[in-house]
């Protein structure tokens, strides 16, 4: 039961990384397609597409820094605040007697 649980989270470890590794990459492709888009923009004189592509560029940074300082935080609180035993009573006795397996 130990290993296989550990293997799991082995697993789960990884995936995370392969997603935060694609959001990176998805983020900084979109920024630099915002950045490209407010340098013609500027050329062209468009004064309201410079406007939309430097928001668009900031709700990228935003969600970017939402990502990975925001949700590890409420991870962690979620862990913190979820009990350890599995309950009381007879469902909780077994789930002890289930964890000593």
């Amino acid at each position: 039961m130990t290993h296989a649980s550990s293997l799991l989270l082995t697993f789960l470890r990884e995936a995370w990384l392969a997603l935060a590794g694609a959001f990176i990459a998805f983020a900084l492709l979109a920024g630099i397609a915002q950045i490209l888009k407010v340098s013609s923009a500027s050329v062209l004189g468009a004064n309201l597409w410079v406007w939309h592509a430097i928001s668009a560029l900031a709700s990228i940074i935003l969600l970017g820094l939402f990502a990975f300082l925001g949700i590890p935080q409420i991870i962690r609180a979620l862990q913190s605040s979820l009990p350890g035993a599995g309950g009381c009573g007879p469902i909780g006795e077994n789930w002890e007697r289930l964890l000593r397996v």
